[in-house]
């Protein structure tokens, strides 16, 4: 099930629920307007019940752009983690290569004339590196 799908779902309960709440605000006013004859009460009611008919009848359509949307970040959300992987696996490649450079300068220090062999492998796998890149 997509992410969208998913979000779609909630949000249609989230709907049914204020459609419930909008319900009973309708209710509360007609009732309180019956019983005191007090205008606020019955404008309350008339707003409640012009926006419960109101969430009918867009219901669909607010659910079709909650999933859209959804699916859209969820998809930019993908997308980054792709570049951030991609970083990561650049930045590591790099650390191998310092490490390793780190390590043939130590040996250098022990034994000069193979240091200059793998300097050249490292220098060459550092290049190997940022050409995949």
């Amino acid at each position: 099930m997509s992410v969208g799908k998913t979000v779609g779902i909630l949000a249609d309960k989230m709907l049914k629920l204020t459609g419930k709440a909008v319900k009973k605000l309708e209710d509360y006013g007609a009732k309180s307007a019956e019983e005191n004859n007090n205008d606020n009460a019955r404008k309350l009611a008339e707003t409640m019940n012009k926006l419960g008919k109101k969430l009918e009848e867009r219901h669909d359509e607010y659910i079709a752009r909650v999933e859209e949307n959804a699916d859209e970040l969820a998809e930019k959300g993908k997308d980054a983690l792709d570049k951030l992987k991609k970083v990561y696996q650049e930045m590591k490649t790099r650390a191998d290569a310092a490490k390793e450079k780190a390590e043939i300068d130590a040996r250098r220090d022990v034994a000069p004339e193979s240091a200059e062999t793998e300097d050249k492998a490292a220098e060459k796998k550092a290049e190997t590196a940022e050409e995949d890149k």
